[in-house]
C-alpha cells in the first residue's frame, strides 16, 4: 500500500523544493567547499590497497542516525553571531562600505584590502551580511544569510579576537496560521579564536561540513530533510557522514528515512544504506507501508551485504521539537 500528500500552507512551497534535492539559489560553483572533505562522489581508489571495509551494517546504523542528528545540531546563526559580534566598522575602514535597509531587509557589504578601525579591529577580504523579517499571506519569515562574495574574509580585534570564513552560511524561519517551517545552509567554512568559537563546533575547528537542512510542522505531520556531508567529532568509528535524498516524517513512514546516508570508514571505504519505504513523485512523498521496516539495502565499498536498519526510536528523535530544530 501506497500513500502520499502530507504538506500544505505557505511553507509547503519551500519545503517540496529541498524534498527534491535542489541547490539552494545563493550556492555557487565556488561556494569555499573544502576538497579534503571525503566525499563517496570524489573517491576513485575503492580504500587502501589491501584493506578490507572497517565497519559493519550495525556500526553504520548507529552512525547514519548519529550523523543525521549531528548536522542538524550545526547552527549557522552561531556563526553569523560571532560576525556580527566582531565587525564593528566605522568611516574609511572597511575601506568599501556599503549599509541599507529596504522593507524588513537590511543589508551590509564591505570590502577591504586591510584596515584597522580606530577600536583596533581589522578588516580584510570582502562579506554581504543580510537580514530579513517579511510577511506574506500571514506567513512571517526571519533569517540571515553571510557570505564571503566570492573568497573570503578576516576579522581581528585588538583584545585578541578573530573569526576567517570562505563561503556562505544561512538560516531561515518561519511561522503561519498552523504551520511553521526553517531550513538552514552550510556552503563553507570559518574558524575563530576560542572565546568567539566557544559551543560552536563550526567556529572552533572539530566539525568539517557542506550542505542544508529543512523541517516543516502543521497539526498533521512533522517533516525534516536535507543533503550534505561532514566529518569531525562525533560520528564514532566513521571518519566521514553523507545523506542526499533525505526525508524523515512523522507520519506515513515514520520507520525509516528517505533516500540515502554513507559513512566513511577508518580505511577510506564507504558504506551505504539505501532506503526505500519512502520515495517522490511529482514533488510528493510517497509512502510504501509493505516497504516501511526500517532498513534499507546495505553498500560496503560497493559490494551489496544485505540489509542494515535503523532502530525508529533513535530516528524519531530528530523531530524531537515544536517550531524548528534550528
Amino acid at each position: 500500500m501506497t500513500t502520499s500528500g502530507v504538506m500544505n500552507g505557505p511553507a509547503r512551497a519551500g519545503v517540496i523544493a529541498v524534498v527534491l534535492g535542489c541547490a539552494p539559489a545563493d550556492a555557487s560553483d565556488d561556494d569555499g567547499a573544502d576538497d579534503d572533505l571525503p566525499s563517496p562522489y570524489l573517491d576513485d581508489d575503492g580504500g587502501s590497497e589491501g584493506a578490507t571495509p572497517a565497519l559493519g551494517p550495525e556500526q553504520v546504523a548507529v552512525v547514519a542516525t548519529d550523523g543525521l542528528r549531528g548536522f542538524a545540531a550545526l547552527q549557522p546563526a552561531q556563526v553569523i553571531a560571532a560576525y556580527e559580534a566582531l565587525a564593528v566598522v566605522e568611516d574609511g575602514c572597511p575601506e568599501e562600505l556599503d549599509e541599507y535597509a529596504e522593507g524588513g531587509t537590511t543589508v551590509q557589504i564591505w570590502y577591504s584590502d586591510g584596515c584597522t578601525t580606530s577600536a583596533g579591529v581589522s578588516f580584510a577580504g570582502g562579506a554581504r551580511l543580510e537580514r530579513y523579517t517579511l510577511t506574506e499571506e500571514g506567513f512571517e519569515s526571519s533569517g540571515a544569510v553571510l557570505n564571503s562574495e566570492g573568497a573570503s574574509f578576516s576579522l581581528a580585534t585588538a583584545d585578541g579576537r578573530s573569526l576567517h570564513l570562505d563561503g556562505a552560511f544561512s538560516y531561515d524561519r518561519g511561522v503561519g496560521a498552523g504551520s511553521s517551517d526553517a531550513t538552514v545552509q552550510i556552503f563553507g567554512h570559518a574558524i575563530a579564536d576560542a572565546q568567539t568559537a566557544a559551543g560552536s563546533p563550526l567556529l572552533d575547528g572539530s566539525v568539517s561540513a557542506q550542505g542544508y537542512m529543512y523541517s516543516y510542522a502543521d497539526p498533521d505531520v512533522k517533516v525534516m530533510g536535507g543533503e550534505g556531508a561532514w566529518s569531525g567529532a562525533g560520528l564514532g568509528d566513521a571518519r566521514a557522514f553523507s545523506f542526499a535524498g533525505f526525508g524523515v516524517y512523522s507520519i506515513g513512514c515514520a520507520a525509516e528515512p528517505s533516500g540515502t546516508v554513507s559513512a566513511r570508514d577508518a580505511e577510506g571505504f564507504w558504506h551505504d544504506i539505501v532506503f526505500d519505504g519512502i520515495t517522490v513523485e511529482n514533488e510528493e512523498p510517497v509512502f510504501d507501508t509493505a516497504l516501511c521496516d526500517g532498513c534499507g539495502s546495505y553498500i560496503a565499498a560497493g559490494e551489496p551485504g544485505g540489509q542494515a536498519c535503523v532502530a525508529a526510536s533513535e530516528l524519531a528523535t530528530l523531530l524531537d521539537w515544536e517550531t524548528s530544530p534550528w
